[in-house]
C-alpha cells in the first residue's frame, strides 16, 4: 500500500514542481501516519520544522501542490488536514479494508469528510460492483465447471438474507457477497452434486445430460459426435435435446 515513490521521478509533471514542494508531496505521502483515505492531520508548524522549511516556503508549496492537484488542503475544527488523493487509489479493496476506511472517515470532521467525499474517496468507491446474476446464468456457470446447482435455491439464500438488498448480497455469517462464481467454487460445489463426464463428448458437452424430474440422464457415450444411450426412448430424447441445443 502506498505511493511508490521511484514512479514519481518520471513523471514529467513531478519533476516541473519546485524543489520545495516535490519534498512536501514527498513528506505527505510517506508520512507513517497517512490514513488509508490519504489524510495527513499534521500541524504546519511540525511540518515546516521537519522539513527545515519557513512557514512562507512551506505556504508556497501547498499552493503550487494544490493548484496541481496533487493535494487538498482542509482547515477543520482548528486543525489543518492535508489530503492524498492519489494515496486512495493504492489500498485495496477486500472487505477488511473498506471497514478501515469507514473508520477512518468516521474520525474526521464532517468537513473533512465531504471533501473526501466530494473528490471520489469513500468505502463506496472502493466497494467492487456486484451484478446480481441469474437464475440461468448460476445454472450455466455451475454446469461448465461441472456441477450441477439448482439456480433458484442459491439466488434465494442469499437473496432471503436480512441483510441482503436489491444491491447487495450477504452470506450465512453475514459478510458481503463480492464475487457469487467463488461462492459457489468454494461452498456450493460439492461431491454430490458433481456432473458425470462422459468420455468422447465435443468441447462445450462435456457435462451434456437431460434433467427428468430429479434424475439425471447422461448418454452412455459418444459416436460421431453425438450422444448416444443403450436404451432406444433415451437415445432419442438425447439426440433430440443435443440437436436443439447444439
Amino acid at each position: 500500500m502506498g505511493i511508490v515513490v521511484s514512479k514519481l521521478w518520471g513523471n514529467n509533471k513531478f519533476k516541473s514542481l519546485t524543489n520545495n514542494s516535490k519534498l512536501l508531496y514527498l513528506y505527505l505521502v510517506t508520512n507513517t501516519s497517512i490514513s488509508y483515505v490519504g489524510v495527513v492531520a499534521n500541524e504546519p508548524e511540525d511540518i515546516s520544522k521537519n522539513l527545515s522549511l519557513t512557514l512562507d516556503q512551506l505556504r508556497d508549496s501547498m499552493t503550487e501542490l494544490v493548484d496541481s492537484n496533487y493535494i487538498y488542503v482542509v482547515k477543520a475544527e482548528g486543525h489543518i488536514y492535508w489530503i492524498v488523493p492519489s494515496h486512495f487509489s493504492t489500498v485495496g479493496n477486500s472487505d477488511s479494508m473498506i471497514e478501515k476506511i469507514k473508520s477512518d472517515m468516521k474520525s474526521l470532521p464532517e468537513k473533512v469528510v465531504q471533501k473526501l467525499e466530494s473528490i471520489g474517496i469513500s468505502s463506496d468507491k472502493k466497494r467492487k460492483k456486484f451484478d446480481k446474476p441469474t437464475v440461468e446464468e448460476i445454472e450455466m456457470y455451475a454446469m461448465t465447471q461441472g456441477y450441477l446447482i439448482e439456480g433458484k435455491t442459491f439466488y434465494d439464500f442469499y437473496q432471503n438474507n436480512p441483510k441482503s438488498n436489491e444491491h447487495l448480497w450477504y452470506d450465512g455469517r453475514g459478510k458481503l457477497v463480492m464475487d457469487w462464481k467463488a461462492k459457489l467454487r468454494k461452498v456450493w460445489f460439492k461431491d454430490d452434486r458433481k456432473l458425470k463426464l462422459v468420455a468422447g463428448a465435443p468441447k462445450g458437452f462435456e457435462y451434456f445430460h437431460l434433467k427428468e424430474g430429479s434424475s439425471l440422464i447422461f448418454p452412455d457415450g459418444w459416436k460421431e459426435g453425438k450422444p448416444f444411450s443403450k436404451d432406444f426412448l433415451l437415445n432419442k430424447k438425447l439426440q433430440k435435446e443435443f440437436e436443439k441445443i447444439k
